[in-house]
């Protein structure tokens, strides 16, 4: 199984796959997933991200337009558009990694920094706590 990993590269995050560089430079990373679930769907360009998203949802709504869907699939699916939560910032290497290995990193992620305890990096990769901010 492949394994990925960020890295910083000049102040830029590049996803990684096997130890080669797979995308291109960005200043943030998004983290799309879902709330409740921690379910990561989709990282990476922060538009790409948003993009994947508002397309996602639009299906899952769209269903309600299905002849065939069910009272208890529409609700279902509007449960899970709902869910459907974007977290985008310059997050810490170890958190940003950890979100790709385990499931449900990102919403306690997400949790911390509702909570204003998330630390992020500043462009020269130092360190910033919360209340530096």
């Amino acid at each position: 199984m492949p394994e990925f990993a960020y890295r910083l590269i000049c102040g830029q995050y590049v996803l990684h796959k096997d130890g080669q560089p797979v995308t291109a430079p960005v200043d943030e990373v998004a983290l799309a997933f879902s709330r409740g679930e921690g379910i990561l769907h989709k990282h990476g360009k922060p538009e790409t991200v948003q993009q994947w998203v508002v397309q996602a949802r639009q299906k899952l709504l769209g269903s309600n337009d299905n002849p065939e869907s069910t009272p208890a699939l529409r609700q279902a699916a509007g449960e899970m558009a709902r869910a459907l939560t974007v977290l985008q910032g310059r997050f810490l290497l170890e958190d940003l990694n950890q979100c790709l290995r385990f499931q449900g990193y990102a919403e306690q992620m997400y949790d911390r920094a509702m909570a204003g305890t998330l630390s992020s990096i500043d462009i020269l990769g130092r360190v910033r706590q919360p209340s530096e901010v």
